[in-house]
């Protein structure tokens, strides 16, 4: 919803991250390490990915993708460090999330 699109983005701006806006018909710019918030119509989803356009394809099959927010990183460590405090962060704020698995698949419940 329109509120879990706000939350994502004053997380985001409160982390001091800046990311690139994207509607899931537009193609994702490359990058080597990034995350990524997909806001869709079940929830928000926070992922990580070396190869994030085609982990966008895969997504796409399984999920209705409304937005897209990708924030470039400059390793895979910062990456992982990242997407598990975003995930905390959304959280916290009561965000609807459609998993709490980070990439080391630990549940932070």
């Amino acid at each position: 919803t329109h509120d879990e699109y706000t939350e994502v983005i004053c997380v985001l701006h409160a982390m001091q991250l800046p990311y690139v806006y994207m509607r899931p018909e537009q193609i994702a710019p490359h990058s080597t390490s990034s995350v990524y918030v997909l806001i869709t119509d079940d929830g928000v989803y926070v992922g990580e990915s070396d190869g994030f356009y085609r982990r966008l394809q895969q997504h796409s099959t399984t999920k209705s993708i409304r937005h897209i927010l990708l924030v470039h990183l400059s390793s895979k460590s910062e990456a992982l460090s990242r997407e598990s405090q975003i995930i905390e962060e959304l959280k916290f704020h009561n965000v609807r999330m459609l998993s709490v698995h980070d990439s080391s698949h630990a549940i932070r419940c």
